[in-house]
């Protein structure tokens, strides 16, 4: 943060929440904070708190008092280096028997006031030279799927289409500015959210194929802080036995995911332990460089059964875990990988991925096909600091 101290930034609805913490921290580090929302006082009281934080009342709805904003920017500070659209509006509006005025809140403060802060804010940065200024457009998880509040919803997904817009925008001119779409998830926000969407999984059941590190550990470690009762399995069992001493509510499985019969094993163990199955996360991953014109075809089995068949048997057996229980709200997670999209050097553990983002596919087929509504979610990452990605080469498939 050091190159930006002493910089303008413009944080919208920056009275509260999101926006009041964003402008505490920039101020913090530096920054000078521009902070506008309609309730003065809160701006007011904001600033005398932090001689960083500069308050100015704006309606964002009313396109002349942005322009009005931005002229006194420019006539106080200069110009803005970073934008935060951090203001946003919700309001239960439905379409059947919503108010227009409503839709036409929403709209003004979600969408239109965030393109014409974005175009004040690079207007400003283009006429100073200023060629590594920031949009940062704070979204929601709305914006990624439909919840309740849909017109909110559409603000929201318009806000993601636009992010990325305004990304080709900039480069068509060759400016250096940066978009960065947040989608707010930590502090109060993200708490409530998370505890309330996980309330109806304490007590349940969760399978992690390769718990005992990385991704799967977390993976075990974060459901289990919500209550759930998480089987973990992998070859190295010293590992998952130590996770289980950590956290009562973790129960380690020896598995060789490579092995039929040892899965088949699991999940009776599982259910005569538990009683089935919840949710089901394929987690276990192998990588090995085996090429196809000199690689080790023993290689390659490897990675597929691990990989691919282990993942449909473990389906495969939780789904019917689920049915035989009438549980219609289970889920299905595979932690897939960009490599499941984009081949990479590796290409024969790329094409293992590139199945198991087929696979996901077709197993929401296969669901919709006998009406359930148990859920597949194929999650890719990128590379993780785990000992998986440092180890690309490694047999440990845990």
């Amino acid at each position: 943060m050091e190159r930006w101290r002493g910089r303008v930034a413009l944080v919208t609805g920056g009275s509260m929440g999101i926006g009041e913490a964003t402008a505490k921290k920039l101020a913090a580090h530096g920054m000078k904070v521009v902070v506008c929302a309609r309730s003065f006082d809160k701006l007011e009281a904001l600033s005398k708190e932090n001689a960083n934080i500069h308050p100015i009342r704006c309606d964002l709805r009313d396109k002349s008092d942005i322009y009005r904003m931005f002229q006194e920017i420019r006539d106080k500070f200069g110009g803005v280096d970073v934008c935060v659209n951090s203001a946003g509006l919700s309001l239960d509006s439905p379409i059947i028997d919503g108010d227009p005025d409503q839709w036409d809140h929403m709209w003004e403060v979600n969408v239109k006031a965030l393109c014409l802060c974005t175009q004040e804010s690079v207007k400003s940065m283009r006429a100073r030279n200023v060629d590594d200024g920031h949009i940062i457009n704070i979204n929601s998880v709305s914006g990624h799927r439909v919840g309740r509040q849909h017109f909110y919803s559409a603000t929201k997904y318009a806000v993601t289409s636009l992010s990325e817009g305004l990304r080709w925008e900039l480069s068509e001119i060759n400016s250096r500015i940066r978009v960065t779409l947040k989608i707010r998830e930590d502090g109060i926000l993200r708490l409530n959210l998370v505890k309330w969407m996980m309330e109806r999984w304490r007590g349940r059941v969760a399978l992690v194929t390769g718990g005992s590190m990385g991704i799967g550990e977390a993976t075990a470690k974060r459901l289990v802080s919500h209550g759930m009762k998480v089987v973990v399995c992998a070859r190295s069992f010293e590992k998952l036995e130590a996770l289980s001493k950590e956290y009562q509510n973790i129960h380690p499985i020896k598995c060789d995911l490579r092995d039929r019969d040892d899965i088949t094993r699991m999940f009776k163990e599982i259910k005569e332990t538990h009683g089935g199955i919840d949710v089901c996360v394929n987690n276990a991953g192998l990588a090995l460089e085996s090429p196809i014109l000199d690689g080790d075809p023993d290689l390659w089995d490897e990675m597929w059964k691990v990989n691919v068949r282990a993942l449909c048997l473990c389906t495969q057996e939780s789904v019917k875990s689920m049915r035989e229980r009438n549980v219609d709200d289970g889920h299905i997670i595979n932690i897939n990988s960009l490599s499941g999209h984009r081949c990479g050097k590796q290409h024969f553990y790329s094409a293992t991925k590139f199945a198991v983002t087929s696979l996901s596919e077709g197993l929401r087929w296969e669901l919709n096909a006998v009406q359930s509504r148990i859920r597949v979610t194929s999650i890719s990452p990128g590379l993780v600091h785990t000992n998986f990605a440092h180890t690309l080469m490694g047999k440990d498939a845990a």
